[in-house]
């Protein structure tokens, strides 16, 4: 019995609307992060309470998926995957051609090197 319930909920999370959404846009511009299964899960999850309150509120479902896409994606519009892929192919078309940009940038990201900054004075 408890196989089957563990079964359910992984078909849940692997159907999860807004889960596939959200894999799907980090997958091209936050692919560093897409093992972070429990950020993946938790924003999820607050999107589609977010759609389900929203529609509880009288709004449509077209202004429920705006709403529930705002929460979904909050804070990940500044990609520095997309930056560094930018900056590789228009200062180095001709030294590093395509994908070593794709590539380049995936290592950079995911071995973080580079960090943010901290704003802390000295």
């Amino acid at each position: 019995m408890k196989m089957k319930i563990k079964m359910k909920q992984h078909n849940k999370q692997e159907l999860s609307y807004f889960r596939l959404k959200l894999r799907s846009y980090m997958s091209e511009h936050y692919p560093e992060r897409l093992g972070d299964k429990e950020f993946i899960t938790a924003r999820a999850d607050m999107a589609l309470t977010a759609y389900c309150d929203a529609v509880a509120q009288g709004f449509n479902h077209l202004e429920a998926e705006r709403i529930a896409s705002e929460v979904l994606f909050s804070g990940l519009h500044f990609s520095k995957y997309d930056t560094l892929i930018s900056v590789l192919e228009d200062e180095f078309e001709r030294e590093l051609p395509a994908p070593l940009p794709e590539r380049l940038s995936l290592y950079c990201c995911r071995t973080r090197l580079f960090k943010p900054h901290s704003t802390s004075s000295v």
